[in-house]
């Protein structure tokens, strides 16, 4: 008896718990996460009514330990993981967070790649095709009061294999409490320009700077129609490719715009209240 009534009050601890995490959660509004990952991407998304999306993974295991420390103990949930596309610095991250976190559902372009990283990223979310959503413009994912929009690809790439894939990187808005994040993978700039082009809506509040800031991405034009107050690149310290490149740097202070680096700041973290 007396086991029994310990082993109810421990579930009421721990009910208790999590239910005042909740409400501490909701209370300190929504939450965004560009990671100090190294040479890669991943973006944690977390709203004011707990919904947590990931936005690619980064080149290794990093994420991982990332993520234990974001989320309590006892919830490894996550609603939706996106890849913009399969190249290992955004894709490879991902495979262990399929493996130790409860994923609900996976959005990614379906584009083909040849490599070790891509074929076993291709064969784990084959395991899970019912929760496998191929992304096209229009493709809207509801997150309670926020949404997270996909601007690109305008058609379904799934099983085509491109001759440039950072092109066929999946492009999302997100709005978070009247906040908006643009992510765009590695897209170089003369896709930056059709998106313009055809008259997207494209502004946002905060950059997520394209290919760790190489000089392939990042077009003025481009720069123009989103209109951020700050960019946030991603790139490894030291980095072999010279990331951040100074072209790129140039362009965004040309207007303005605030600059924030992994390499030089670690996690940059934003915390969005109404």
């Amino acid at each position: 008896m007396k086991n029994t009534f310990l082993w109810f009050f421990f579930l009421f601890l721990l009910w208790g718990n999590w239910v005042v995490w909740e409400e501490i959660e909701q209370g300190r509004g929504a939450k965004v996460v560009f990671f100090d990952i190294g040479q890669g991407d991943a973006v944690f998304l977390r709203t004011r009514q707990g919904h947590r999306l990931l936005v690619d993974g980064g080149p290794d295991k990093t994420l991982e330990s990332k993520l234990f420390k974001e989320l309590p103990f006892w919830s490894r949930r996550i609603d939706a993981v996106i890849a913009t596309h399969p190249h290992q610095d955004h894709i490879a991250g991902l495979l262990p967070i399929l493996e130790s976190f409860d994923v609900a559902s996976i959005i990614w372009t379906g584009v083909k790649y040849d490599s070790s990283v891509a074929r076993a990223w291709e064969e784990k979310i084959k395991e899970r095709k019912n929760d496998v959503t191929i992304a096209v413009f229009s493709t809207r994912v509801v997150m309670g009061r926020d949404i997270l929009d996909i601007l690109h690809p305008s058609e379904s790439l799934e099983g085509q294999v491109p001759s440039n894939v950072d092109n066929t990187s999946l492009v999302a808005r997100a709005n978070l409490l009247g906040t908006k994040f643009l992510f765009t993978g590695d897209m170089f700039k003369d896709k930056e320009q059709e998106l313009v082009s055809r008259g997207f809506d494209l502004t946002a509040d905060i950059l997520h700077v394209g290919h760790h800031g190489s000089r392939t991405s990042t077009d003025p034009v481009f720069v123009r129609a989103v209109s951020p107050a700050v960019a946030v690149i991603q790139s490894g310290e030291g980095n072999k490719f010279g990331h951040p490149h100074q072209e790129t740097i140039a362009t965004l202070q040309r207007y303005g715009i605030t600059i924030l680096r992994t390499d030089l700041e670690g996690d940059v973290v934003f915390r969005i209240k109404r």
